[in-house]
């Protein structure tokens, strides 16, 4: 095939593929080569029987994948492709291809098979430090041969692994690599023999021990047996796992010898070529897990094993004990079912604690590293208020491009602090307004709230910052109090104001606005010359200090009042009535400052000045005043009244806690490490991509009106539990105090009603606002980058450049930000909802109409009738957008083989549409999820992550944060909430680093689109083995060399269950997904080809998870059942009665080890730590003994038993299943 393709390129015409020819003469790639392909995999995807066959029944797409690993499948298909080929098969009863190179098996020994090299470590150092505490803790040459007996176990349990290889390959013998299948047959021959023969020398090393004969040739032989192989391990183990050894490595595959040997020791796939790290990476996780080990076995030698042995040794030599029963195993047999009971269950919480440790240790270093990373800095207000001065700076280093900040503010000014300040928040202004403006949208804040919030331009003349009016409130009011009660000197009074910084930046701002605003006000001659002769004067007087000997401050409030009562005016419509009004209070005003105010001395002079005196004898003075007109100007005078009237603290705005959280989390970002932004126009291109069934897209009028059995409506209940924001809803929409019903008189409001509602949910809708935030902040960034490229010399003033109204119709902002961003949702289904003009239809193409850049994916099915009175079906894969008239206009349009849908329906769907989307990078979102403005600025920092340096390989996945906005609705979201935070805060950011073994677990990751569409894909779509698509997406990219990254400075939200049936229908997907894992083929190639640390933190932190938990329930039962047997046998009275006649009491305590059960309490650590590092220790500990006031114990073991019901259940018999998409229904949150 690719010669034929190479012979078409070097002619100088293109030429038809003759080997893709049909009998018909037509050529069709799709035909000949795409649909014999696709036909054999649905035919093997119809023997599934829906998921309920076992896999190793029928062929899925990993097998077909493989397939094509090596070079003989060119010798079997031919080209042109041969029809008759046995990969081409179909299956028909028996007659059938086998699997590739892997087979899936129910079984739970896949995870000893895949994670042999863990469970031989623990029962080898279980029987060592077994050994050594029967032995006293002496370590002698006796006791140093009796452990020699690890040789012999470590040996035997290779050989079952090297026996299971064999066993679970069945069902793959036919069609598997003979090199595989070899490779087998000599492990299991080698450790068969092996094992034999080194029993063989330690029985005869047992014989020499116990005939204390002087001659120890089996012992020597012994020794050097395992010296050498031990030798020889250690030698292909560094060669192959440890990094700073792989260019030896390299070297040593020339010879023939080292390449028989490191293909014995570890197979060679096509794939987990390469999976190591650098040196310092190595070192880092190898030390991680080196602390775990101390830990646990120390905990293990002094706390389980030592403390049983006297006991046993004991119960052993009991001879008279009295059984209730009559006992054939351990009567007569030292008591063994006694012994057994005994040991157990330490055993079993032995093989499960250790990741206790984990768990641990991971909460302790993930907490330093989040500090480290400045993770909740500012988690309140106050912090934010407090710190609020840096912000611009640190906004500017990070988030602006090096275009936006050549604005002139940037070179006008000499660069002094206070200019470079000044530029700062000039550049900061704009992005920060939109923030509050999209808070406001979304109705999280008031009209007051927004102009309380929002920071003035900085772009005036001023050169003092103007900060938002929320740091500014009644810092006025309390320093003109000040000054009314001062007896002091000017620098007195001035050093009292200044303890509060933002208390000087007011009193600055409100007397050089105040300035200004009567300058531009007052145009009359004489008026004019008192408003500049006046402050001439206290210009003066400031410079000379003597300020309070100049004016009466006493007499400041008084002032103020009047000052007050003017911008009141200036604030509203101009009217021939407020122009007297306005004229009358600048009168007024003129009055109190020359009568009250000033010295005797200056009061005299101004009613003296003859200029003066005769306007106002005439009346002329002040009659006529200039009513605002310009922008800037207004926003001085709004501002200045406010200044002057509000005493709210700061503390109390924003009232909202998600605006407070969104804030706080956003201004705490600008000071953690990120990538420097590059602007629009050189910024990576991405795209995002959601999945859509058959979810609610946008709730209709009648979901929200009506009511459950307890009478209660949707509506209603939003309401109630959103009552400032419903109220912020009614004031946006202009309607004050109006009702839910009185807005469906309003067709405009209604819809309105029915987004505020939906936004409130998991609905498309909302996923769609917050993604298309993407888009509005490339438009906005890209709008500034413009201007300030320009600058001055395209007649932009200071003023226009940041100016940002109407950044949104820009068509050249527009454009750019089509060319960075595209977001694609994939509706499988949609055609057909058009069809049957089904509510969601509507819905969607509502969403295409409000929102230009939406690209909706769906397959469309054609039927066309044949003569024989069947249908035929072609089906397509169609990208469409709204047109200029709202309706569908149709982008492209593929042709597939057949019907896509032949695995799970996610993936499938996912897999379909991807061909759609654009860039080098894709964002993966579930249809529950959420974004903000503020943290869509961040995206062009985080692209730029991609050319960082995160290790020997660039970073193929980002992995994000996730903000789980549904803890408010119940008790049980709350626990869910702070479960699923803690998991993919702390626990991702561990996995990350130092792990190294982060896969793709939440789905706001971004991954390396151009490696991903090259090496398989972003979802793996087998049905059932692959229904957890998203950590498959991780396992594959890691296995192809890929590399793993998390980063905390943008999150996005995400909905999660808000009610008990939904929990525990969630936690039986993801643990039966997990089971599923321990099946799979990419569990089993990264078990095998990590390296042993390495694989340690794999497995404890995916199924190794899932196992520990369900261990963690055996315990228990075996805990249990060893007290009944001991109770119902009589035993337990009868070793204690013993135990009281001998003075035996550790004998008794080992009866009573019930607290070793309870050791699980510790795997809260995680959470507890979260809480401390974001929310401080206080908030930690009251919201922990809230939590457990609330009963989250008794929730936590709910959710742990269903765990380990389903991962037990889907590794034996199946029946993992997709959970629907969530949609939260409010009023069926609480029973």
């Amino acid at each position: 095939m690719a010669k034929e393709l190479d012979a078409i390129l070097d002619q100088p015409e293109a030429s038809q593929a003759i080997n893709c020819t049909s009998p018909d003469g037509s050529v069709s790639y799709l035909q000949q080569i795409i649909t014999p392909i696709y036909e054999t995999l649905a035919a093997e995807a119809a023997g599934n029987n829906n998921g309920k066959a076992a896999h190793s029944a029928w062929r899925n797409y990993d097998d077909f994948n493989e397939y094509f690993w090596s070079p003989s499948c060119f010798d079997h298909l031919g080209w042109p492709m041969k029809s008759d080929s046995s990969f081409l098969r179909k299956p028909k009863k028996r007659k059938r291809t086998g699997k590739s190179s892997f087979v899936e098996h129910r079984t739970y020994l896949h995870l000893y098979r895949s994670f042999h090299r863990l469970w031989i470590f623990l029962f080898l150092m279980f029987q060592g430090l077994t050994i050594i505490a029967f032995h006293k803790g002496r370590i002698n040459l006796d006791t140093f041969k009796v452990v020699l007996s690890v040789g012999p176990a470590f040996f035997m349990l290779n050989f079952i692994e090297s026996c299971l290889d064999v066993l679970l390959m069945y069902g793959a013998y036919k069609t598997a690599r003979g090199f595989a299948l070899s490779r087998l047959l000599i492990r299991l021959a080698w450790f068969g023999v092996v094992s034999a023969f080194i029993m063989y020398l330690y029985l005869k090393l047992l014989d020499e021990k116990n005939s204390r004969s002087s001659d120890s040739t089996y012992f020597r032989i012994y020794i050097l047996v395992l010296g050498v192989y031990v030798g020889i391990r250690v030698t292909f183990a560094l060669l192959v796992k440890i990094p700073a050894c792989h260019s030896l490595s390299n070297l040593s595959d020339r010879l023939p010898f080292f390449q028989f040997f490191k293909w014995i020791y570890q197979e060679r796939y096509f794939v987990g070529r390469g999976l190591y790290e650098k040196t310092s990476d190595y070192c880092r996780y190898v030390a991680f897990w080196l602390v775990i080990f101390a830990s646990k076995y120390t905990f293990a030698y002094y706390l389980q094993i030592k403390p049983l042995v006297e006991p046993t040794n004991v119960i052993v030599e009991l001879n008279n004990l009295q059984y209730s029963w009559h006992d054939l195993v351990s009567k007569g047999n030292r008591n063994a079912l006694t012994v057994l009971s005994l040991w157990a269950p330490v055993f079993a919480i032995y093989l499960m604690d250790i990741h206790i440790w984990y768990t641990i240790l991971s909460a302790l270093i993930g907490g330093l590293l989040g500090a480290r990373a400045r993770l909740g800095e500012l988690r309140s207000i106050q912090m934010l208020q407090k710190r609020f001065e840096s912000f611009p700076e640190a906004f500017v280093k990070n988030l602006v491009s090096s275009q936006a900040r050549r604005m002139p503010q940037h070179r006008q000014y000499v660069q002094e602090p206070q200019d470079v300040n000044k530029a700062n928040a000039a550049t900061f202004a704009p992005f920060w307004n939109e923030i509050i403006k999209s808070l406001r949208e979304e109705d999280y804040i008031s009209n007051r709230e927004m102009d309380l919030l929002s920071m003035p331009s900085n772009s005036g003349s001023l050169r003092l910052v103007q900060w938002p009016l929320f740091l500014l409130s009644s810092k006025i009011p309390y320093a003109i109090e000040l000054a009314g009660a001062c007896e002091d000197t000017q620098a007195d009074l001035w050093n009292r104001i200044s303890r509060d910084e933002y208390m000087a930046y007011a009193a600055q701002e409100c007397y050089y606005n105040t300035k200004n605003i009567l300058q531009s006000i007052v145009d009359e001659g004489e008026g004019r010359l008192w408003v500049e002769r006046l402050f001439r004067e206290i210009n003066n007087s400031i410079s000379e200090g003597s300020l309070v000997v100049t004016v009466s401050l006493k007499k400041l409030q008084l002032v103020a009042s009047r000052l007050n009562a003017l911008t009141g005016l200036l604030t509203r419509n101009e009217s021939p009535e407020l122009a007297r009004g306005a004229a009358k209070a600048v009168y007024d005003l003129y009055d109190v400052v020359t009568h009250d105010f000033l010295t005797p001395n200056l009061s005299e002079f101004f009613d003296t000045w003859n200029i003066l005196a005769k306007a106002r004898h005439e009346g002329r003075l002040f009659s006529r005043i200039v009513w605002p007109t310009n922008l800037q100007l207004k926003e001085q005078i709004k501002r200045l009244h406010l200044l002057l009237t509000v005493k709210d603290s700061a503390a109390n705005i924003p009232k909202n806690l998600e605006a407070r959280r969104r804030l706080e989390f956003f201004t705490n970002s600008l000071f953690m490490n990120m990538p420097v932004a590059k602007p629009v126009s050189e910024m990576m291109p991405f795209s995002v991509f959601t999945p859509y069934y058959s979810e609610t897209v946008l709730y209709s009028l009648s979901e929200l009106r009506v009511e459950n059995e307890d009478g209660i409506s949707t509506l209603f209940y939003l309401q109630k539990i959103f009552p400032d924001e419903w109220e912020n809803f009614l004031e946006r929409i202009g309607r004050g105090e109006s009702t839910a019903e009185s807005l469906q008189d309003s067709s405009s409001d209604t819809l309105e009603l029915r987004f505020w509602a939906s936004y409130r949910g998991q609905t498309l809708a909302r996923t769609v606002r917050g993604m298309m935030y993407y888009r509005r902040s490339l438009m906005l960034q890209d709008y500034l980058e413009r201007r300030c490229v320009g600058g001055i010399e395209d007649g932009y003033s200071g003023s226009d450049l940041v100016n940002t109204e109407g950044f949104e119709f820009s068509s050249d902002s527009r454009a750019q930000a089509d060319l960075k961003f595209t977001y694609v949702v994939s509706c499988q289904i949609y055609g057909q909802q058009k069809q049957k003009k089904a509510p969601e239809a509507a819905d969607i193409a509502l969403l295409m109409q409000r929102n230009e850049a939406l690209r909706v994916a769906f397959i469309h099915v054609e039927e066309t009738p044949l003569p024989d009175g069947k249908v035929s079906k072609e089906f397509y894969s169609k990208l469409v957008k709204a047109d200029v008239h709202g309706k569908d206009q149709e982008i492209f349009s593929v042709k597939l083989p057949g019907d896509p849908k032949l695995g799970e329906g996610k993936p499938e769907n996912q897999n379909h549409a991807i061909i759609f989307t654009r860039g080098e990078a894709i964002q993966t979102i579930d249809m529950n999820q959420d974004n903000y403005l503020e943290e869509a600025m961040k995206m062009r920092n985080l692209l730029e992550e991609f050319k960082g340096n995160h290790g020997i390989r660039p970073a193929t996945i980002l992995g994000l944060r996730e903000h789980v906005f549904t803890g408010s609705v119940s008790s049980l979201a709350w626990f869910m909430s702070k479960q699923e935070t803690s998991f993919v805060t702390l626990g991702q950011r561990v996995l990350a680093y130092p792990l190294k073994v982060r896969m793709h677990y939440g789905h706001p990751d971004v991954f390396d689109r151009l490696f991903h569409v090259t090496r398989g894909g972003i979802s793996k779509a087998s049905r059932v083995i692959n229904i957890s698509e998203d950590i498959f997406a991780g396992f594959n990219s890691t296995l192809r060399q890929g590399n793993i990254t998390h980063h905390e400075y943008i999150q996005v939200g995400k909905g999660r269950d808000v009610g008990l049936n939904q929990i525990a229908l969630f936690e039986g997907k993801v643990a039966g997904g997990n089971g599923e894992q321990v099946l799979s083929r990419d569990v089993y190639r990264l078990g095998q080809l990590f390296d042993f640390f390495r694989m340690l933190s794999f497995f404890f932190t995916t199924v190794g998870y899932y196992v520990c938990t369900m261990m963690t329930v055996l315990t228990v039962y075996i805990f249990l059942y060893g007290r009944v047997y001991l109770a119902l046998s009589g035993l337990d009275s009868a070793i204690s009665r013993q135990a009281k006649m001998m003075g035996n009491t550790a004998l008794d305590a080992a009866l009573n080890a019930q607290f070793l059960v309870q050791i699980g309490v510790f795997t809260a650590v995680p959470m507890v730590m979260g809480f401390i590092l974001e929310l401080g220790l206080l908030k930690a500990v009251f919201s922990f003994i809230i939590m457990q006031l609330q009963l989250c114990s008794v929730f936590f073991t709910f959710s742990l038993g269903t765990r380990t019901h389903y991962f037990g259940r889907t590794i034996l018999h199946g029946g993992a299943k997709v959970k629907p998409p969530l949609l939260i229904r409010f009023v069926k949150a609480y029973p």
